[in-house]
């Protein structure tokens, strides 16, 4: 693995956080969502500490998607667990996964969220949040049945594009 500078780093930083200490606040204010002042918003009002990128800009999602073949050419890393997928335009997965795969043709990409269109966009998984969602209520008691047959049901039609996961976070 090649030793980053620091320049690189900060740049791979972005590809997981979006935190307030990011070099692209200050270098690109306006990669990110702002109010009417100006200032950089989060992407949900509980999620602030990070800062939302503004996905109307298209140079900062080539950026982006530049500091994601970055990995994979530097740091040899063969996949990409998307976090938050759902908060992020589909065109732009279209366009990363397209660019990434002439980089890394069998590049595994999964998807933290629940949207068909995923796959649609290359993506290789998605998170299971369905059966998730199940357990939860079985664990929970939520249901009441006494019957867990649906949830095995479910784990058993799940194909292999779907990631099963017991816990998130």
């Amino acid at each position: 693995m090649s030793n980053f500078t620091y320049q690189e780093k900060e740049t791979l930083n972005s590809l997981e956080t979006f935190e307030w200490d990011n070099v692209w606040i200050e270098e690109h204010k306006d990669w990110y969502t702002q109010d009417s002042e100006g200032n950089i918003l989060p992407p949900i009002a509980a999620w602030s500490d990070v800062a939302d990128l503004n996905y109307d800009n298209a140079e900062m999602r080539q950026a982006m998607i530049d500091a994601m073949k970055f990995w994979i050419t530097e740091a040899g890393v063969d996949g990409f667990r998307c976090d938050a997928a759902d908060y992020v335009p589909i065109d732009f997965w279209q366009d990363a996964v397209s660019q990434l795969r002439t980089v890394k043709n069998d590049i595994l990409m999964l998807a933290e969220g629940n949207k068909a269109d995923y796959f649609s966009a290359g993506f290789n998984m998605d998170f299971g949040w369905t059966f998730y969602g199940y357990l939860n209520s079985v664990y929970n008691e939520k249901s009441k049945s006494g019957n867990n047959y649906p949830a095995c049901q479910l784990a058993s039609s799940m194909n292999s594009r779907l990631a099963a996961l017991t816990a998130d976070h």
